[in-house]
This record gives structure tokens, C-alpha cells and sequence, in this order.
């Protein structure tokens, strides 16, 4: 499983009008059958889809399977069937699923707002900070 840890991976995201009631636009990944995620705003629904992607690929991470490899733009575009869909290329940051501790400095009042804001999100420190990475570097 180690040669497919990358630090990133792009995957095409396809977003097509939603037919559901609760969202307006629908997001699926080719190369992740199944996942399709869904919001109000074309801005949401990308949102939505992302970090979707990233709970998968953790999930498929975590169970020792492999990631697929993305599958180019142009092949997905010269496809039929996805023809009247709006393509968008999502950057994730990929989980080796291996940990390591670092010791790091901030400002006291900044880790005081980042263990309120990890509490209310039902995250530990770590888990949040990673989080708010993940996001910043995509």
C-alpha cells in the first residue's frame, strides 16, 4: 500500500443537476462509485463533496484498501456518458494512516479558540488542527 501514499491526489469531481429535493446540485467521483454528495449552492455541494471524499478515503485508508488512481480529465471528458455534466478537479491531501507527535508554538489566546472550536466540533486538538490543514492546503 505504500507506493500509493502520495502527498496528494486531484480526482475529477462531476456535478450535474441535483433531481433530489434537498439540493440543488450533485457531485460524483468516476473513479469512486457511489459517492455522490449534494448542496443547495454549486460552491456547497463541491464543499460537501470534498469532504466526503476525504471521509472515504480515509475510511478506505484505514481498512488497508488501495486509493484508485485518479483518472485523467481528458478520459473523463471524452466519455458519453458524462457529457452533460460540469467537471471540477478536487485536491486531496491523502492519510498515510501513520501518526507522529511534533511540538509546535502559538500564541495561548489561539489554542484557548482552537480547544473551544475542537470541543464544539467533537474533536480532539489534534484532530482538529489536522483538519483545518487539510482544508487550508487544498
Amino acid at each position: 500500500m505504500e507506493d500509493q501514499l502520495m502527498a496528494s491526489l486531484t480526482y475529477v469531481a462531476l456535478v450535474q443537476r441535483a433531481k433530489k429535493k434537498n439540493a440543488d446540485y450533485g457531485v460524483f467521483f468516476p473513479d469512486f462509485p457511489g459517492c455522490v454528495f449534494g448542496g443547495k449552492t454549486l460552491d456547497k455541494a463541491l464543499e460537501n463533496a470534498r469532504e466526503g471524499l476525504i471521509f472515504h478515503i480515509e475510511g478506505l485508508v484505514s481498512a488497508g484498501e488501495r486509493l484508485p488512481k485518479p483518472t485523467s480529465l481528458e478520459k473523463i471528458k471524452s466519455n458519453p456518458e458524462y457529457k452533460d455534466a460540469t467537471s471540477s478537479l478536487i485536491r486531496i491531501i491523502t492519510p498515510s494512516g501513520r501518526l507522529a507527535r511534533i511540538n509546535i508554538s502559538m500564541d495561548t489566546d489561539l489554542i484557548t479558540e482552537i480547544d473551544l472550536a475542537a470541543k464544539m466540533a467533537r474533536k480532539n486538538r489534534s484532530e482538529f488542527l489536522a483538519e483545518a490543514a487539510r482544508e487550508k492546503l487544498a
